[in-house]
């Protein structure tokens, strides 16, 4: 609404139209894709980084730039698509944030997670949702 606002004053008084368009998608698009992209990268890496569980610590290596690229082109082919590259842009985004992540730990992970499988916790399900993963079924 105050992007259509913006462009109307500004065609009104100007006539510069396609040169203010074009400066306002920029504009829109930094802020709107851009910007949130790059920032959820590095959170995730911060967040990622200094988790510790026992003796089992995890390494988060993803690039903002990396990030904006895949989303930008992720965007585009959906769009140029009409929808039909969404699940495979999903995917390609998936696939890049579990590239760049390492479980670093001193013992064998079955020790630490067979207690855990016994008892049915909710680890998986968290750390799905902490990962924006949906098994819907």
């Amino acid at each position: 609404m105050v992007i259509s606002t913006a462009m109307e004053i500004i065609t009104r008084a100007t006539g510069a139209v396609p040169a203010i368009t074009a400066t306002l998608i920029a504009v829109y698009a930094l802020g709107i894709l851009i910007i949130p992209t790059a920032v959820a990268a590095l959170t995730f890496n911060l967040a990622l980084n200094n988790t510790i569980l026992d003796d089992i610590r995890f390494e988060s290596r993803l690039s903002a730039i990396q990030m904006v690229w895949i989303a930008v082109s992720n965007l585009l082919l959906t769009l140029v698509s009409l929808g039909l590259l969404y699940p495979w842009a999903r995917v390609r985004m998936a696939r890049y944030r579990a590239s760049c992540i390492t479980v670093i730990s001193s013992t064998d992970i079955g020790e630490f997670a067979a207690p855990l499988i016994k008892s049915g916790g909710a680890v998986g399900e968290e750390i799905a949702s902490f990962l924006d993963i949906d098994f819907g079924l």
